[in-house]
């Protein structure tokens, strides 16, 4: 996730250098930093937040705390289905939690994604000219996109909703899907990055 570690490890050694200077306590703005560089928040961002502070004598964790809470995070949607798109996007958002773009066209959806800057992308399995897993290969192998994890979506999944299969890295979810649940693989999948989320339930291979 952008940015790198090393922008991110400068920035902890700065603010470990002015803690002497500020009633900051280190844990909770570590956590804070942690939470920050986790919903994709630049460093940058993050400096100008603290450098403003200093000039206001304002308190320091708790303006990076908003800050933290008052970014979205980006989810895409590529599914050829509009309608199925327009409601995923329509229930996400009503949580508060996501700012949703969507994309109908598979081969349109790459350069959409690019423009969008996702934090996480959510393909359908059965697709016209690209089917997801083709898709999401596609995807990976853009050196801007590579980094985004993804959620595939399919209603070749057999068994329940709530559980899923990881398939080359991939997390496969049943579709359709309780919001609540895919909130829930969502929030997983973009702590702890592509492929890392195991679930039970089986995965019938046609497309």
């Amino acid at each position: 996730m952008e940015p790198g570690d090393s922008q991110w490890d400068e920035l902890r050694q700065l603010l470990k250098e002015a803690e002497d200077d500020a009633l900051w306590d280190p844990e909770e703005i570590h956590a804070a930093l942690e939470e920050a560089n986790t919903k994709g928040l630049s460093a940058k961002m993050v400096l100008a937040c603290w450098e403003s502070c200093r000039s206001q004598a304002a308190d320091f964790h708790t303006e990076l705390k908003a800050l933290v809470a008052g970014r979205k995070r980006r989810i895409f949607a590529v599914d050829d289905e509009e309608s199925f798109s327009e409601l995923l996007k329509m229930n996400l958002e009503k949580t508060g939690r996501y700012e949703v773009g969507v994309e109908s066209n598979p081969v349109a959806a790459q350069e959409h994604a690019k423009k969008f800057k996702p934090d996480l992308i959510i393909l359908d399995v059965v697709m016209p000219d690209i089917h997801g897993p083709e898709l999401a290969k596609r995807l990976r192998a853009d050196e801007e996109l590579t980094h985004v994890p993804i959620i595939m979506l399919t209603s070749l999944m057999e068994g329940s909703e709530t559980g899923g299969v990881t398939r080359d890295g991939l997390l496969y979810l049943a579709k359709p899907i309780r919001i609540k649940n895919l909130v829930h693989c969502i929030e997983e999948h973009v702590r702890e990055g592509a492929g890392n989320v195991v679930s039970s339930g089986r995965f019938d291979s046609g497309t």
